[in-house]
């Protein structure tokens, strides 16, 4: 006797973080439909909508936002309240399930319990999303999942756009205001880029409120990318220079322009050197294709994995630090406060790095006859 077809589940996923936080949780949607094919439709809902553009398990449902104007026990319940933001989700169906998208939990691969496990950040939304829903699935691809349409394939880069054809690196050596412990010195990202001027064409992109110093001998793209745009640009881009953030999951996630090239095979993956140092452990965040240079287990304070803490200030003599703060700052020659963690990571070791894959064969630098735009200096 055939078994009766269980009806589809309707959800709306909610992920309010931030866009790596809401990037890595992009491959919890594709893997939960490669597990249950049919069995669920999903709608999603961020600050980030450009992530999810022309992604193929997204399903518009019936739903919208309202401002939160009274007490949350006192919500209708087709009303769900967002936590932390003063507006709640309506149901306009009664069959949707809203489910928050989370790192926390105390499952294996989550964020609590990243120094104890062989996890990745992909890993915590599999597992977060299952848990809530009461079903089992893993990771499918060890990446994110993000889709570039056939037309923004056929468009020309930002580049191009102004007439630099070379292939490039993006360099991202700014960041978050709220994030300081990520902090590597300008100077030393310059010292990279100077090591190869002429061979290899950097880009440097990023918000323009988050502090990223004017680098030289670079194309700046500092302010001038949406997110959308940021993800077009790196799917023409050969390789990405940074620290853990936004930047190194989208080298792993977007997929690779086949580059037009008669003398030269194509890239079989983008490059990503990550200046880590031991924040967060080095299996949360690494990628297979990916060099990271950290520092777990170097220092007392990473000595276990990573040491999670966001703030570098100075401290009084004799005092310690708060539970979110460095214990182990330095100052720079610049007199910037950085931690030693990432201080020990020196320009001639990225530069190294950086250098590995084209002496591998992997990439091949620049000629010098392929631009006709000067680089700001």
């Amino acid at each position: 006797m055939n078994q009766p077809i269980a009806a589809m589940r309707k959800l709306l996923l909610v992920n309010l973080g931030s866009p790596s936080q809401v990037l890595l949780s992009t491959a919890a949607v594709r893997d939960l439909h490669a597990a249950y094919p049919g069995r669920f439709l999903t709608d999603v809902y961020s600050e980030c909508p450009e992530i999810w553009e022309h992604h193929p398990q997204i399903t518009k449902m019936a739903w919208h936002v309202e401002p939160l104007s009274g007490p949350r026990d006192m919500l209708a319940r087709h009303e769900e309240a967002v936590i932390g933001r003063e507006f709640k989700i309506v149901k306009e169906d009664p069959e949707l399930e809203v489910v928050f998208c989370e790192q926390a939990g105390e499952h294996p691969s989550s964020i609590t319990q990243s120094n104890r496990g062989a996890y990745h950040a992909i890993h915590s939304y599999a597992h977060d999303l299952g848990a809530k829903l009461g079903v089992d699935f893993e990771a499918s691809k060890f990446c994110a999942d993000i889709h570039i349409s056939a037309v923004e394939q056929s468009w020309m880069s930002q580049l191009e756009e102004i007439g630099i054809r070379d292939s490039f690196w993006i360099v991202h050596a700014g960041g978050s205001r709220d994030m300081p412990a990520r902090r590597w010195p300008t100077d030393c990202y310059q010292e990279v880029i100077e090591a190869y001027r002429g061979k290899i064409t950097f880009v440097q992109v990023g918000r323009a409120n988050e502090g990223h110093p004017a680098l030289r001998h670079v194309v700046n793209l500092v302010g001038k990318t949406n997110l959308r745009q940021l993800i077009r640009l790196m799917y023409h881009a050969t390789g990405v220079l940074c620290a853990p953030s936004l930047m190194m999951h989208l080298a792993a996630a977007v997929p690779l322009r086949l580059f037009d090239n008669q003398r030269r095979r194509n890239p079989q993956h983008r490059q990503c050197v990550v200046v880590a140092g031991g924040r967060e452990p080095w299996q949360w965040y690494n990628y297979s294709t990916h060099q990271s240079l950290h520092t777990n287990g170097m220092l007392p304070c990473c000595a276990s994995g990573g040491c999670w803490r966001t703030n570098v200030k100075p401290v009084a003599l004799g005092a310690l630090p708060d539970d979110d703060c460095c214990v182990t700052p330095v100052r720079t020659g610049n007199d910037v406060l950085i931690p030693k963690c990432m201080q020990m990571i020196t320009p001639e070791m990225v530069i190294e790095r950086v250098g590995i894959a084209y002496e591998g064969g992997a990439l091949w630098y620049n000629e010098a006859t392929t631009s006709t735009v000067v680089r700001s200096t």
